[in-house]
């Protein structure tokens, strides 16, 4: 099974994203919000942590990964440069929220991390009218 991991500057906000995922999927994916509370930001360390604890979960094997802004890439992409988590952490370039949506709705219907990835990046492109 692919986990998410929402990764944003604000705790609130990613937890906020989980709670949105969560019930549109029944709770089905693991879902894991990553940010920083006071203050704000996020950092290598904290997608690790949260990185480790999906993949601590039963049956899941790798991570699609939402950042909110620029930096919460690069902390992802650090993250991964330290070597533990290459290759079970995918980044998805996606706008976080519809990107969240499109990646659990995947992930619930037994997607893999690239199918995952492709869902939420593919959720840009989506119009709201």
């Amino acid at each position: 099974m692919t986990g998410v991991l929402l990764v944003s500057h604000s705790l609130r906000l990613a937890e906020g994203a989980k709670e949105l995922v969560d019930e549109l999927a029944h709770g089905a994916v693991p879902v894991a919000p990553v940010g920083g509370e006071d203050p704000l930001g996020v950092s290598a360390e904290m997608v690790l942590e949260g990185a480790r604890a999906l993949l601590a979960q039963d049956q899941v094997q790798a991570v699609v990964a939402l950042g909110d802004l620029g930096s919460a890439i690069i902390a992802l992409e650090a993250a991964i440069d330290l070597g533990e988590l290459a290759g079970v952490l995918w980044i998805a370039d996606a706008p976080f929220v519809e990107g969240a949506v499109a990646a659990v709705m995947a992930a619930a219907s037994g997607g893999g991390p690239q199918a995952v990835a492709e869902a939420a990046e593919e959720a840009a492109g989506l119009k709201k009218r």
